[in-house]
């Protein structure tokens, strides 16, 4: 048994939390001694055997401090979106210096295929892929009839630029009177104008409403029971609600960030250019016309359910433990 501390960074709620208190889960299920923290600093407490930073940039601390004080401990460094395609593009020549856990990490973890082409080829022998899954889905997920209005559309996405959620907002000024639908969008609020677009969308839309932050369960709920989802990001490491989604059975439309094509596939018939309103309110047309079109891209989620089993992620788990604690 090995004591395990992930390190998420400080004052995020939305996925980041997810995924640690899924990976918190799985390890404990494995039988390890885990705790999730925000960062990480030295206690008079033993460290542990393994740190685990979720986002290379804004864990850059709580890495630093580990590596200090146990510089014989064991070290993942989780690479996000935001690591892999907004702060190793912006650092152009100088990109890795500004992110010294890839270079202090004994292996990076990335949660789909695509993502390690964003990386430095001199680090690819220590990246390893696991694939999120999909855990704590609810039995039954009352999803509508397929022909009843509206539209049942929910985007599960803070609001943060890089996940650009207010896209749909332009989509749906695109599209005509007659096309019935709701957008339910859940997430936390964190950037204040996109807060007070979304509050007055829901107060002056019919067809958009915000609901904040919902609990995990509620958001698979909301899920669930949607005709269609929506992932707009600018950016994606590997959203777990796309993972959620393919097991849930539910079509997906998504941006054609690398992150989507890599839990998707290259070939989803649902990808659209990243920030065009244009082509996402075709899709949504599409989605209220056409059963059909539906119908493909949920053929499309069942292709890619073997990538997001429970099972699959827990073997995935086991074996990089093997490499990094070998005792």
């Amino acid at each position: 048994m090995a004591t395990i501390a992930i390190a998420r960074p400080h004052g995020r709620l939305g996925g980041n939390l997810s995924t640690a208190l899924r990976w918190e889960r799985i390890l404990t299920s494995l039988g390890h001694r885990v705790s999730v923290e925000e960062g990480w600093t030295p206690s008079a407490a033993p460290a542990p055997d393994l740190l685990i930073a979720l986002n290379a940039r804004r864990s850059a601390t709580a890495i630093e401090a580990f590596t200090a004080a146990h510089p014989d401990g064991a070290l993942i460094v989780a690479a996000t979106g935001t690591d892999l395609y907004v702060d190793l593009p912006a650092g152009g020549a100088q990109g890795l210096a500004s992110l010294p856990g890839f270079e202090l990490a004994d292996r990076i973890l990335v949660l789909q295929e695509l993502a390690a082409a964003a990386l430095p080829e001199d680090l690819l022998h220590k990246t390893r892929v696991i694939h999120q899954s999909a855990q704590g889905l609810p039995a039954t997920h009352g999803a509508p009839p397929v022909n009843t209005p509206p539209l049942q559309v929910s985007l599960l996405a803070e609001l943060r630029s890089v996940k650009d959620p207010l896209l749909v907002l332009d989509a749906l000024e695109l599209l005509p009177a007659q096309v019935d639908l709701l957008v339910t969008h859940a997430g936390t609020g964190e950037d204040p104008l996109l807060v007070e677009r979304a509050t007055v969308a829901s107060k002056e839309n019919p067809r958009y409403e915000w609901v904040g932050a919902l609990p995990h369960r509620d958001a698979l709920e909301l899920l669930g029971r949607s005709h269609l989802t929506l992932n707009t990001s600018h950016s994606e490491g590997g959203a777990a609600a796309l993972s959620e989604a393919l097991a849930l059975g539910v079509p997906i439309v998504a941006s054609d960030a690398a992150g989507n094509r890599g839990i998707l596939g290259q070939d989803h018939p649902g990808l659209f250019g990243v920030g065009n309103a244009n082509a996402l309110a075709e899709h949504l047309q599409a989605a209220y016309e056409n059963l059909s079109y539906r119908e493909a891209l949920a053929a499309a989620g069942r292709a890619r359910l073997p990538w997001v089993q429970p099972e699959r992620e827990v073997a995935a788990w086991i074996e990089l433990l093997k490499e990094v604690l070998p005792s």
